[in-house]
């Protein structure tokens, strides 16, 4: 347990304002909100930056050159630089350094760390693992692209910083639940394990590669770098997907179902006014649809982004991103209970997509289809 008196440094970047409430609710009464690109002093002889993100677009690399006026729907991770007089250390967390230019000030500071520590796997969402109608080679062969993709565009951004060192870390996962044997037999075991992964990147940008593990140390100063192994066994990834797998019961089974229809309706198309309106104000377009298959019900219902209108039943619509949920698990979504993004990251969803393209401005709207939020129910 942390002394309430301990400083905690949360970087200043919408919505990060929720969690220094939650702090300070929790009793932290040294909570220090950094705004990006500004180191601060943490405590004599070592300051702290956050670096704003540099991976608003995700893989999208044509955008990061384009209008950045969806920059705040759609960048979220941070990361930290430290310094002190015997080392500097570069923690990205989940901010993969896909466009380097978006750290703004806290770029020049990023150059030649002693350890630059960043994610190294694109698994942090459902696609392809819950898009059920690709078959497993087709998720397979999808997944090894976009994370040589990954590298491809992280490389060169990482060998431009020049760090002595780096460090994969922040992907080190297996997902919990039905989808968890699944996700170790889709994705491939080079981005999966961070040792082979660190092989990987270290061949790509040159650099020497270091990985951690559970009660290893390793000590960083004045250039160099001592690593003491803590021994610790470290299980088969396939045992620890297949402990997780029954660790839990799926989400969707945890919700009551919404036996009245015309009322989940209702609350449908509110939650989608909801959604719109929030389009307009991020300036987020797409001519997708989004197609619900409730199954309990065993009824469809179509939100068309184009015309902005809910229909019930399937159209005839050429691009649709189609979810099949059932309603008590729907209800929790709009009720802002569950979040898209999250199930979406917990691997919670089952989804279809025709064509099979990913339409950026469609799943970053997905975070505001829910019912407008109130004091009983906010973030």
């Amino acid at each position: 347990m942390l002394p309430r008196s301990t400083v905690m440094f949360v970087p200043d970047i919408y919505p990060n304002h929720v969690i220094r409430s939650k702090l300070l609710s929790a009793g932290f009464t040294h909570v220090v909100m950094l705004t990006p690109g500004k180191p601060e002093q943490a405590f004599e002889g070592v300051s702290v930056e956050a670096v704003a993100p540099m991976n608003g677009f995700a893989q999208e690399e044509e955008l990061y050159r384009s209008d950045h006026s969806m920059q705040m729907v759609a960048a979220v991770d941070a990361g930290a630089i430290v310094t002190s007089d015997e080392a500097k250390l570069v923690l990205l967390s989940d901010n993969s350094p896909y466009f380097l230019e978006d750290a703004g000030d806290s770029l020049e500071r990023m150059r030649n760390a002693d350890l630059l520590a960043f994610p190294f796997n694109s698994l942090a969402d459902d696609f392809p693992v819950c898009y059920d109608d690709m078959s497993l080679e087709e998720k397979r062969r999808t997944s090894l692209a976009r994370n040589r993709k990954r590298v491809d565009l992280q490389a060169p951004n990482i060998k431009a910083l020049a760090p002595r060192a780096i460090m994969p870390y922040s992907s080190d996962f297996v997902v919990q639940g039905p989808r968890s044997e699944e996700f170790v037999a889709v994705h491939p075991r080079q981005f999966v394990d961070k040792a082979q992964a660190a092989a990987l990147y270290s061949e790509a940008t040159g650099c020497d590669a270091v990985v951690l593990y559970e009660g290893d140390d390793l000590k960083i100063a004045y250039g160099q770098l001592e690593l003491r192994r803590g021994g610790v066994d470290r299980p088969d990834i396939a045992e620890v997907a297949a402990r997780l797998k029954k660790s839990r019961p799926a989400p969707a089974d945890r919700f009551a179902p919404r036996l009245d229809f015309e009322g989940l309706l209702h609350d449908i198309e509110r939650a989608a006014a909801n959604m719109w309106s929030r389009c307009d104000n991020y300036d987020l377009h797409t001519d997708w649809s989004l197609v619900l298959e409730i199954s309990d019900h065993q009824r469809s219902v179509t939100l068309d982004f184009a015309q902005r209108r809910v229909m019930e039943s399937r159209g005839d619509e050429e691009k649709a991103l189609t979810c099949v949920i059932n309603s008590g698990h729907l209800q929790s979504h709009l009720d802002f209970k569950s979040h898209w993004n999250n199930s979406m990251i917990g691997h919670h969803l089952s989804w279809r997509r025709f064509p099979q393209e990913f339409d950026l401005m469609l799943y970053r709207a997905l975070n505001f289809f829910h019912l407008p939020l109130t004091p009983q129910r906010s973030v």
